[in-house]
């Protein structure tokens, strides 16, 4: 991959992240919000509904690109005691 990577500088900029770092990772964004709008749902419940609320929220998250553009520019993730 280093090899690659050097080969199209050009085109590709990396950044290397610490190995553990869920603050600087969005996907972190992406699942804090995720289950945030699940916990708003009451047929998550439901039984067999799970897979289906899921699918549902993430494409109503995906049609909104200026919310998933945000979790590349956001600041780090409050976590929330427990």
């Amino acid at each position: 991959i280093k090899r690659w990577a050097r080969r199209y500088a050009h085109l590709i900029e990396l950044h290397y992240l610490p190995s553990y770092c869920p603050d600087l990772n969005p996907d972190e964004y992406l699942n804090c919000d995720l289950k945030t709008e699940l916990a708003k749902r009451p047929e998550r419940r439901a039984k067999g509904q799970w897979v289906k609320t899921v699918e549902r929220t993430l494409q109503n998250l995906a049609e909104q690109p200026d919310r998933i553009r945000s979790y590349f520019q956001a600041k780090k993730i409050q976590h929330a005691a427990a």
